[in-house]
């Protein structure tokens, strides 16, 4: 059951408007929550997810799929690291190591491409949900 506080898939956000902090308008702060460069990602989020209204449901929900997202990524690579480990198996090792690279070629580009996706829809005021994902940001932010 949806209630009035959740945020329905693919809603534009008209409200005119800049973060309490650094004073960034709401489309360029939700961008910046998904700038696929680490430090940037990770401060801007946790900034606005800490220093923004609760009423200001745009910015605080991006900044927590963010945040999810990079969780996610963090433990893929977590995953696939550990993986790696079987490359050290005589013989079976060269056939492993070959397709664990290819899982790691297309869970980065997967990644890359979700961000650069995520990017231009909240740059274009989009409120856009990952599946999974989206519902938990808008859970946790509301």
């Amino acid at each position: 059951m949806d209630d009035d506080r959740s945020v329905p898939d693919k809603l534009k956000h008209n409200l005119p408007g800049r973060t309490n902090m650094l004073s960034v308008d709401y489309n360029l702060a939700g961008l910046l929550c998904y700038f696929p460069l680490m430090p940037i990602n990770i401060v801007s989020s946790v900034l606005w997810l800490v220093t923004e209204p609760k009423e200001n449901k745009f910015v605080r929900f991006h900044a927590m799929q963010s945040l999810m997202l990079l969780g996610v990524v963090i433990a893929g690579s977590i995953v696939v690291s550990i993986l790696h480990f079987l490359t050290f198996i005589p013989f079976l090792g060269s056939i492993i190591g070959l397709g664990l690279g290819i899982i790691s070629f297309v869970l980065w580009a997967g990644f890359f491409v979700s961000y650069i996706l995520l990017m231009v829809k909240a740059h274009s005021r989009e409120m856009f949900k990952l599946p999974y994902l989206g519902d938990l940001a808008d859970q946790y932010t509301n």
